[in-house]
């Protein structure tokens, strides 16, 4: 009944004895379809390991599987080097990323990578991605303000930090769109040079709409059709608009006809003197290079949010990623769909935090990978897992809201 009344409420298989497991685990049909097996209940993987024998022991089992890898390596910085063997002073970092850059090939099919990194490396970390099999992907270094207050220098103060997405081309759409700050809205009939009905046949359809609702799509037209103006009204009361400007010009809508039905939710119809018209609601845009926003701050939603999570200031662990940096990477790197994302320098467990609250928001089933071999695995990074599994929000290490329904069947099943 407890239970029942706490959907989300982690129960550790650690307080029951081995047999107790034993049991559980006999219960799933390890041939069970419709996402009953234990695999497919299965959300997440943690694994204490170092990260060289964990991409070793997984790779037979995840190969292929992974759509999204994001690490996020030491930064070799001159306050926390890499301890090195001989005189190089970068060869030991490079040797480590290069190691492990190559092992994680067989994870990805037609997949994205990103790495994090700052000032120290991020040009080296460039040279070495294009020596590597990467070398044929396209590689774009973004730019992100991660800390506002800036980190002093005696010349420059730095306020940012970067990652590399690495994808395979530009052929088609790898990365995903972004929220906009405004939404974009105007009219759906193209404008301006290169906006006329000969620039693009398949551009130039009817619309079908009654009663001020759009209820379909029409065929591209025959060259030779020229309609007799923007609105033509049809007996059964349906009224088709043409991308018809009012001058009579024929122009082309801004999206060909094989692809409008996938912005149907962003259209709606508006009257203007006396005749119909199709207008464009875009609140997404194409990912931009530099993230300046707000909720980047690695201080307020890494570092604060992790005390907040804990209840002391002394969690036992530096640094961490703002959970808004990991969920806007995730979002643009990954489908709704079932996917799976793999950190193997996992940290705090930021990655894993924030695919379980980018599916509370939009209903993906994404599944998670963390690897991480230091002390905090247990203190830290298991613990946070467990907390954000129960509940979204967190102050002074209590929960500050519990889940709502929509959200605890959106919640992780099972964490290996």
């Amino acid at each position: 009944a407890f239970l029942k009344a706490h959907p989300t409420l982690p129960l550790d298989t650690r307080h029951f004895p081995p047999d107790f497991t034993d049991r559980l685990l006999a219960g799933f049909d390890p041939s069970a379809g419709s996402g009953q097996g234990l695999d497919e209940m299965t959300d997440g993987l943690l694994v204490h390991s170092e990260n060289w024998q964990a991409l070793n022991l997984l790779q037979e089992k995840y190969r292929e599987r992974v759509k999204c890898v994001y690490i996020d390596p030491p930064f070799n910085s001159p306050s926390t080097e890499i301890l090195y063997m001989n005189d190089y002073p970068h060869s030991s970092w490079l040797t480590l990323l290069q190691n492990r850059i190559a092992i994680t090939r067989c994870y990805l099919k037609d997949g994205i990578y990103v790495i994090a990194i700052d000032e120290n490396e991020q040009e080296r970390l460039g040279l070495l991605l294009r020596n590597t099999w990467l070398s044929d992907y396209k590689i774009v270094c973004v730019s992100i303000r991660h800390n506002p207050r800036g980190i002093q220098g005696r010349n420059f103060s730095y306020c940012h930090e970067y990652a590399y997405f690495i994808y395979p081309s530009d052929e088609r759409k790898y990365i995903g769109e972004t929220k906009r700050k405004e939404t974009d809205i105007r009219n759906l009939r193209d404008s301006g040079t290169e906006s006329d009905r000969t620039e693009a046949k398949n551009c130039f359809y009817p619309i079908f709409i009654k009663d001020g609702q759009i209820i379909g799509f029409g065929d591209v037209a025959d060259d030779d059709y020229h309609p007799r103006g923007s609105n033509e009204k049809l007996p059964d009361g349906r009224v088709l608009v043409w991308p018809i400007d009012t001058s009579g010009r024929e122009k082309k809508w801004r999206y060909a006809r094989q692809s409008v039905d996938q912005i149907f939710a962003n259209l709606e119809v508006r009257e203007t003197r006396g005749k119909f018209e199709i207008y464009f609601t875009k609140d997404t845009g194409t990912v931009r290079t530099i993230w300046d926003d707000a909720k980047y701050d690695a201080s307020e939603y890494g570092t604060k949010l992790l005390q907040q999570m804990f209840g002391t200031k002394d969690v036992d662990f530096s640094f961490p990623k703002s959970l808004y940096t990991l969920i806007e990477t995730i979002r643009v790197s990954t489908p709704r769909e079932e996917s799976l994302v793999l950190d193997y320098f996992a940290g705090s467990g930021t990655t894993g935090h924030a695919v379980i609250n980018l599916n509370r928001e939009d209903g993906g089933r994404r599944k998670f990978i963390l690897v991480e071999m230091a002390h905090y695995f247990d203190t830290v990074l298991l613990p946070r897992i467990k907390k954000v599994t129960f509940a979204p929000e967190w102050k002074d290490g209590k929960p500050k809201r519990t889940a709502t329904p929509e959200e605890a069947e959106r919640s992780p099943r099972l964490v290996k």
